[in-house]
């Protein structure tokens, strides 16, 4: 049924919410690099002295947050037990709808 697949997405994207939610307590490492020409001239574009590199990177770390990614843990861990809550409710409607037709089924035979 569609509304169950819907719903098993919805449990699995507040599950995913939490790790990332977790993972702001880590630090972020961020390295990036650029490759480039730079010259005066068009005639000397494509020397061995116009070529020019750079490379950088940065940390980044929270240190005081004043509990603001816990409350974001909180946050995404209550939104997944409503999520699973409504998986659950989903799956038992559809199986008491089959366990009906069945009934159904067995009466008129």
């Amino acid at each position: 049924r569609p509304d169950i697949v819907a719903a098993e997405f919805r449990l699995s994207a507040a599950n995913a919410e939490i790790a990332a939610a977790a993972a702001a307590r880590f630090p972020r490492i961020n390295i990036s690099s650029a490759l480039g020409l730079a010259t005066m001239g068009l005639g000397s574009l494509f020397s061995g002295d116009s070529l020019t590199a750079s490379l950088g990177g940065n940390i980044a770390a929270p240190l005081i947050d004043f509990g603001r990614t816990q409350a974001q843990i909180n946050l995404r861990e209550a939104q997944a037990q409503e999520a699973f809550a409504d998986y659950r409710r989903l799956v038992f409607v559809a199986i008491g709808e089959c366990e009906t037709a069945l009934g159904t089924l067995t009466h008129r035979d």
